[in-house]
């Protein structure tokens, strides 16, 4: 019996297991949230990928144009860039304490 265990947990082991992919809309928060606070903060992620696109397109103009302020361009999208991701995981946090 325990070598009958051993061989199941050594095929799982051995089996490589890939996780499945996370769909778009949720990645993007496209789905209902519950609470009203994580709809609000859902609305300042939008907000803040808007400025991050605005970013990177101000950075292709700076780089199309021949710009000399670069590097404070792309810290200002790094910045936004997790600023974003912040908002993004605290929406999801506030939005699973809701759900119990």
């Amino acid at each position: 019996m325990a070598q009958g265990w051993l061989d199941e947990a050594s095929a799982r082991v051995s089996a490589p297991k890939v996780p499945p992919p996370v769909p778009r809309g949720r990645l993007l928060l496209l789905y209902r949230f519950q609470r009203r606070s994580a709809k609000a903060i859902r609305i300042g992620f939008f907000v803040m990928l808007g400025f991050m696109i605005l970013f990177s397109l101000t950075i292709v103009a700076t780089v199309l144009t021949g710009g000399s302020d670069l590097g404070s361009q792309v810290f200002s999208l790094v910045l936004f860039g997790i600023l974003t991701l912040s908002l993004r995981f605290w929406a999801v946090s506030a939005n699973s304490t809701g759900q119990k």
